[in-house]
């Protein structure tokens, strides 16, 4: 008995309809805030373009406090919290209309 299971071909087809989101999303800055999702949890992968920045850019910033910290949610996976990254940018539109 044969599975045709093969993640490798699922895995691009996902990849390739999120870039095709992000790239949409850069040209167009209003497109970006709605693309972050409200609720749930955002991999750091995901959110570094959607955000406008490079992951080691991400990862800085997590670093120096300047950008919510990421929850670990299992061994290998961890992800930012969508309430904290709305509230960050919120927080963020705030101060530059100050």
């Amino acid at each position: 008995m044969t599975f045709n299971y093969l993640p490798s071909i699922i895995t691009p087809l996902r990849i390739t309809n999120y870039q095709q989101k992000v790239t949409g999303s850069m040209k167009n800055p209003s497109v970006t805030q709605s693309a972050i999702p409200t609720t749930g949890y955002i991999r750091r992968y995901q959110l570094a373009p959607l955000l406008g920045m490079s992951l080691s850019t991400l990862d800085r910033k997590v670093k120096n406090g300047t950008l919510p910290k990421p929850t670990k949610l299992g061994e290998k996976i961890t992800a930012f919290d969508a309430v904290d990254i709305q509230r960050w940018l919120a927080e963020r539109r705030e101060s530059s209309n100050a």
